[in-house]
């Protein structure tokens, strides 16, 4: 009896493996190992970020939720670019790996300026103790540090994952 190639018994079995690759434990090891500082940074950041630009430097809550605002938007924009990225390019060294190489040290950057907003020309210096004599242009100014590096952060940290776990689907 011949069958249609629609029937669900095909669609259901996997296609045969012709050969299947076995990643070594240290490989295995060394390939998830970035993914111990990148939670690290995401969960600082997504933990402390509003409190220290709200509580410590005294920024405007309504500042800064335009900003988280604003980050939600270019998430969602990032997801369908970022693969349309990846999918097209094309180097001697694969479609992921320049990402990560160029991404990687720019997210480290991204992520330690933004926690150290530099202090207006005139005003000497500022700390947690300090707020007290913040100026609305120091608290205005650190708003716009907030977003900016706020931005920065969500497409430079989508620019490094999409491809880090793009390129374990593909390795495996």
């Amino acid at each position: 009896e011949m069958r249609h190639p629609d029937d669900e018994d095909l669609l259901l079995r996997p296609p045969p493996i012709e050969k299947r690759i076995r990643l070594s434990r240290k490989d295995k090891l060394f390939f998830s190992l970035p993914t111990i500082s990148n939670s690290f940074s995401v969960a600082l950041y997504n933990t402390y970020s509003l409190y220290y630009y709200s509580n410590v430097l005294q920024d405007p809550l309504e500042n800064l939720n335009l900003s988280y605002s604003m980050s939600m938007i270019l998430t969602m924009l990032s997801f369908p670019l970022m693969g349309y990225l990846l999918d097209n390019t094309t180097t001697r060294w694969g479609r992921r790996k320049p990402w990560l190489f160029v991404g990687v040290p720019l997210l480290y950057l991204t992520n330690l300026l933004f926690w150290f907003p530099p202090p207006l020309e005139g005003f000497h210096g500022y700390s947690g103790l300090a707020n007290n004599y913040l100026t609305l242009a120091q608290k205005r100014a650190d708003s716009y540090w907030f977003t900016l590096w706020n931005l920065l952060i969500i497409v430079i940290n989508f620019a490094v994952s999409t491809p880090y776990y793009s390129l374990a689907i593909e390795i495996t």
